[in-house]
């Protein structure tokens, strides 16, 4: 047991159960109630089973003595043998029917809080991660939970109290010698557990990696299945797949074939020890120096141990298994989250004033991509930021918003500095139409409406309007409540840009970004459009991102970005000068 209780400690079960226990111990007290009793009926299920192989002996050996009584109590002996073998399988019924609750109840925390997790996990984060990985993980988390502690609660822990329980009763009814070789065994059987997990500990590391990026190429191919149409590349895609999926094959062979290989061990193992047992005990019985009933009670203990021995091999393997998976879970819990908690709360009704002072940043520490940049945009004005693709136009955005933190220089809005403010009110003040418009699997209505899910129907039709959105709107099968299709798959470009427009004018925020809005539309559409978000935009602040001048002529203040410097230019000046300065 030393051995078998080093390896749980190894596998640092205990400090991934300490991680676990608050999802099985809820807050809502009858979840607590039938956690406990589940318990209680595990602990009377072991009793059980350690009393029905004591009470089989006395009735065989009641059975051979030669008192008047002894068939009276034989009977009686054999009654109650029955009775507690049969509460001892309703005892483990109920204690499963309990935890079934528990269980999900668990589950539904665990995959809610990794989820949430994930969503409030930095922006850099989100652009480098693959979408397959992350569900893989919360997929595998969800599915490795209840086999480690099933195996925890109801194998691995009833197994090593009865084993302890069994040596005592053992070594106290028949002697110590009895007890020493039950003890050998059981010592044996976890040192071969010990060592041939330990070597195939790192061939199911591998296994889950391969089938968790395999998982990840799968579905980066299916969210990509334009690019693919598009370019015919349907070969490309299908050997790539192919490949990955024969790595796979290979890698989980070899570690399913390892993990059965400990098995044959284990059964040797479990050979040897009976064979010896059954050797001793038989001499000794032979020898009247044990009854039969004491012999009958050794025996049972013995098969008692051999099928949840032959399990523990098959649970060691899924605890495993199911802790590797977990790994990336909990690596994912430690990743710190991207909450702002600045304690000033801005006003939702308040004009913004936004300051860029000297503000530095890049994506990579040697390469910045802002050099001192320095710009100021009052309320109710209109800021037009233009310059070359990769000039950092985009990065500007993200860092007003707090996705991202700058090297140096301050940002202020309203006169105080961004780390100060409180996210939420922030992004509740900020309208925002992205250079690429992300839609979910809904309806129109429910994509424009999550920007402000309590806008009433008259601002969603002013926002409709504003957006040039309606006539689309009409065209398509059930209007509003059309489905989108995955990422909005069904629309065109354009449809969905518009989409974006109206998701940012139904907020009515004190300021807009536009960030390329109308890029995928054509001159008459995008002139409607311009002429709309000036109108709209009359009682807040705007910043516009363009590549096309005709975009910004009506912008209070232009600025050029320029090698991650800021140049601030007319309409009149950018027009005079080389085009070659805007794309």
């Amino acid at each position: 047991m030393f051995f078998f209780l080093n390896r749980i400690k190894s596998f640092k079960v205990f400090i991934i159960l300490k991680n676990l226990f608050p999802y099985l111990w809820a807050t809502d007290k009858k979840v607590r109630f039938k956690l406990f009793f589940s318990i209680i009926f595990n602990l009377l299920a072991i009793l059980a089973t350690l009393v029905t192989p004591i009470l089989f002996a006395y009735a065989i050996d009641t059975f051979n003595s030669s008192h008047s009584l002894s068939l009276s109590w034989f009977l009686l002996l054999l009654g109650a043998y029955v009775s507690v073998w049969s509460l001892g399988k309703v005892f483990i019924y109920l204690r499963e029917i309990l935890m079934f609750p528990v269980m999900e109840r668990a589950i539904h925390s665990l995959a809610f809080r990794l989820f949430q997790h994930v969503q409030l996990l930095p922006f850099q984060y989100h652009l480098k991660r693959k979408t397959g990985e992350v569900t893989s993980i919360i997929e595998t988390a969800i599915q490795s939970f209840p086999p480690i502690v099933w195996a925890v609660t109801f194998t691995l822990g009833p197994l090593i109290i009865e084993s302890f329980c069994v040596l005592g009763i053992v070594g106290f009814i028949c002697g110590v010698s009895y007890s020493l070789i039950l003890a050998i065994s059981l010592i044996l059987y976890a040192i071969i557990t010990h060592l041939g997990f330990m070597k195939a500990l790192r061939s199911v590391r591998k296994a889950n990696y391969s089938h968790v990026m395999t998982t990840s190429k799968i579905v980066d191919s299916f969210l990509n299945f334009s690019s693919t149409k598009y370019f015919h590349t349907y070969d490309f895609e299908f050997q790539k797949i192919n490949q990955a999926l024969q790595s796979r094959e290979n890698i989980i062979t070899k570690a399913l074939i390892k993990d059965q290989m400990i098995r044959v061990y284990q059964t040797f193992t479990l050979f040897c020890s009976f064979f010896t047992l059954m050797i001793f005990t038989g001499y000794n019985l032979m020898h009247n120096t044990l009854s039969l009933g004491e012999f009958i009670m050794i025996h049972t203990y013995m098969l008692q141990f051999t099928i949840p021995l032959e399990s523990f091999g098959q649970t060691f393997q899924i605890l495993n298994q199911s802790f590797v998976k977990m790994e990336k879970a909990l690596k994912t819990f430690k990743k710190p989250l991207d909450v702002k908690n600045g304690q000033i709360r801005l006003n939702r009704n308040q004009p913004l004033h936004i300051a860029f002072e000297d503000v530095w940043f890049g994506y990579e520490k040697k390469t910045p991509l802002l050099k001192g940049i320095t710009f100021e945009l009052h309320p109710n004005q209109t800021l037009a930021i233009v310059g070359e693709t990769g000039s950092g136009k985009s990065t500007i955005v993200s860092l007003l918003l707090g996705f991202l933190q700058p090297w140096q220089g301050r940002i202020l809005v309203n006169g105080h500095e961004l780390k100060d403010i409180n996210q939420e009110s922030l992004i509740n003040s900020i309208g925002i139409v992205p250079q690429h418009v992300t839609l979910f699997n809904d309806t129109v209505a429910h994509n424009i409406f999550y920007a402000c899910m309590s806008a009433s129907k008259k601002l969603l039709l002013n926002a409709l309007t504003a957006a040039n959105l309606n006539k689309t709107i009409q065209k398509l099968p059930q209007g509003l409540e059309t489905i989108v299709g995955e990422q909005g798959a069904q629309l065109s470009g354009g449809e969905k840009q518009r989409i974006g427009l109206a998701r940012a004018i139904i907020r009515q925020p004190k300021l807009y970004i536009f960030d390329e809005a109308t890029s995928s539309l054509d001159s008459k559409t995008e002139k409607k459009i311009m002429k709309n978000i000036e109108t709209i935009s009359y009682n807040s602040s705007s910043i516009i991102i363009a590549h096309r001048l005709s975009t910004v002529a009506f912008a209070d203040q232009i600025i050029l970005l320029e090698n991650g410097v800021v140049k601030n230019k007319n309409y009149s000046s950018l027009i005079e000068e080389a085009q070659t300065a805007i794309i």
